[in-house]
C-alpha cells in the first residue's frame, strides 16, 4: 500500500515538484531500511543514475522485442519500441546534464544551467511523441478490433498472419511485462531521488520517462492476460490508450517547465516571497513594490535580482555592506542561487520614466558635475579657505540637498561667520537653481593645520 501510495501522489510533475523536499526525505527503495545513511549527494549521483537507467532501458527493450515476437504480443513489441526511445532520452539526459554543471566562462558568463533546460525541453518532446505512437499503436489495434472478427480465438491471426504459430506462451510476455514494471518503478524512483537531490529538471523529466515505461508495461501486462485468459481483446487497445494519454499530459508538462526557464519565467510566487522576507530581515533594509525582487532559473540554478531601500543620507560604503549581507544571507540559504544582483536605492529619491511620480521626469546631473559647480562657486568667497565634506541628496521632488562643512579663515567672529554662511547659501541657490534644502557647516577646527600645509606648499613651490 506505501508502495501504491508513493506512485499515486506522484501521478503528474507538478505535484512532484511541489512536493520535492518531502520526497527527497524519504527511502525510494526497501534495499535502504536499515541501512547506514547515504553519503551527501553529489553531482556525479545524476550522471550513475542516467547511465545505470540507459543499460537496463536496452536489456528491456531487447527482452520485450524477443519475447513480444515469439509470442505474437503486438502490446509487447509496442512497448519495447517505448523501451528503445527511452535510451534517447538517457543519452540527451546525460549530456544537458554534464554541459549543465560546467563552470561559467567567457562566453558563457552566466553559466551553462540553460543546456539543462533545452535538454528537458528534448525528453519532453520525446515523451509527447512516446505518447502518441502508443496511441497511434493502440488507435490501430482498436480499429482491427472493431473492423475484423478480433473476438474470435484466431484474432492475432488474422492482424498478424505471419505470426499465428506463437513460440511462445502468453505467460511468457506477461512475465516479462511483469518485471518490465517492477524494475522501470524502482529506477523512477531512484532517478526520482536523485533529481530532486541535485534540483535537476532533466533527470526529473527522466524519471517521468521511466515511469511511462512502466504503465506502458503495465497495460501490455493487462492486455496480454485479457486477450489471452478472458477473451477480452478489446481491453488492451482501450488500456494502450489511456497509457498514451497519461504519457503526452507528462510530456507537455515537462515541455511547458522547461520553456517557461528557457524564456526567463519568473521563479515560483511563494519561493520569492521567502526571499523578500530574508531580505527585509537585515537591519536597515526595506523593500518597496512587486518589482523589488525578481528571478529566474538557469537549469539547476537560479539567478535573482533584488531592489533593496535604503537611508538616503547613508554612505555610498555603508549601503554597499547592506547590500553584501542581503546577498550573502541569500546564498546561505539557497544553494541553488549562482547570482545575486543587489540594486541599492534611496528612500527619498527621484524616480524616472512612465513610473515617475507627480509628472516629474527630468534627469538631474550627476553629482560630479554640481560638485565642479559648488566649488566654482565658493572659489569666489575669499572667506572659505576649503571645503571639507560634501553630500548631495536627490529627492523625491526633483530637486537636490545639500550637505556641506566649510572651513573659514581664522579670526572671524560668530556673526561675522554666520554671515559668510547666509552668502554662501544666497550665491549657491542664485546659480544653482535645483538646490533647495542646503545645511552648510562652519568648520573651524583644522584653521592652524590649513594655514601650515599652506605655507609648506609655498616654499615646495618656491624651490621648485
Amino acid at each position: 500500500m506505501l508502495f501504491l501510495r508513493r506512485f499515486i501522489t506522484s501521478s503528474s510533475p507538478r505535484l512532484a515538484l511541489k512536493t520535492r523536499h518531502l520526497a527527497s526525505s524519504r527511502s525510494f527503495s526497501s534495499r535502504e531500511i536499515n541501512h547506514k545513511p547515504r553519503s551527501p549527494p553529489t553531482a556525479q549521483d545524476g550522471e550513475d543514475v542516467t547511465v545505470r537507467g540507459a543499460m537496463l532501458n536496452g536489456a528491456l527493450a531487447t527482452s520485450k522485442a524477443v519475447v513480444g515476437v515469439a509470442a505474437h504480443s503486438p502490446a509487447l513489441i509496442s512497448d519495447a519500441a517505448h523501451s528503445f526511445s527511452d535510451i534517447a532520452t538517457d543519452v540527451v539526459t546525460l549530456l544537458s546534464y554534464r554541459k549543465a554543471r560546467q563552470p561559467a566562462d567567457f562566453e558563457h558568463p552566466w553559466g551553462h544551467g540553460k543546456y539543462e533546460s533545452v535538454g528537458t525541453a528534448i525528453v519532453g518532446c520525446v515523451l509527447i511523441a512516446t505518447g502518441l505512437g502508443v496511441g497511434s499503436h493502440a488507435g490501430a489495434m482498436l480499429y482491427d478490433v472493431l473492423m475484423h472478427d478480433y473476438w474470435s480465438q484466431h484474432a492475432t491471426a488474422m492482424i498478424l498472419p505471419e505470426l499465428a504459430d506463437p513460440f511462445l506462451s502468453p505467460v511468457a510476455a506477461m512475465g516479462v511485462a511483469a518485471a518490465s514494471v517492477a524494475l522501470k518503478l524502482d529506477m523512477y524512483w531512484m532517478t526520482l531521488r536523485v533529481g530532486q537531490e541535485q534540483n535537476s529538471n532533466v533527470v526529473i523529466a527522466n524519471a517521468y520517462h521511466h515511469r511511462s515505461d512502466a504503465l506502458s508495461s503495465a497495460v501490455a501486462f493487462a492486455g496480454i492476460g485479457a486477450a489471452s485468459f478472458l477473451g477480452l481483446p478489446l481491453l488492451d487497445p482501450l488500456a494502450g490508450l489511456a497509457v498514451a494519454a497519461w504519457v503526452i499530459n507528462d510530456g507537455v508538462d515537462v515541455t511547458q517547465g522547461a520553456v517557461k526557464d528557457l524564456l526567463d519565467k519568473q521563479i515560483d510566487s511563494a519561493l520569492l516571497t521567502e526571499m523578500a522576507h530574508v531580505c527585509s530581515s537585515v537591519p536597515g533594509v526595506k523593500l518597496k513594490g512587486d518589482r523589488s525582487i525578481r528571478g529566474r532559473r538557469m537549469g539547476p540554478m537560479m539567478s535573482v535580482d533584488v531592489n533593496i531601500t535604503v537611508d538616503g543620507w547613508m554612505s555610498a560604503s555603508s549601503a554597499h555592506q547592506l547590500g553584501e549581507h542581503v546577498r550573502m544571507k541569500l546564498m546561505a540559504r539557497w544553494s541553488s542561487l549562482r547570482d545575486v544582483r543587489i540594486h541599492i536605492d534611496p528612500d527619498i529619491r527621484q524616480e524616472f520614466g512612465v513610473h515617475a511620480p507627480g509628472g516629474v521626469n527630468e534627469l538631474r546631473d550627476p553629482p560630479q558635475l554640481y560638485e565642479e559647480r559648488i566649488r566654482a562657486i565658493l572659489g569666489k568667497v575669499s572667506e572659505v579657505l576649503k571645503i571639507r565634506q560634501l553630500s548631495l541628496t536627490y529627492n523625491i521632488h526633483g530637486d537636490v540637498d545639500l550637505r556641506m562643512s566649510v572651513l573659514l579663515k581664522p579670526g572671524l567672529s560668530i556673526v561675522a561667520s554666520n554671515s559668510v554662511a547666509e552668502e554662501v547659501k544666497r550665491l549657491l541657490v542664485c546659480h544653482i537653481g535645483e538646490l533647495k534644502n542646503i545645511e552648510l557647516d562652519q568648520d573651524f577646527g583644522e584653521q592652524r593645520q590649513y594655514l601650515e600645509e599652506e605655507d609648506q606648499d609655498q616654499d615646495e613651490k618656491k624651490y621648485v
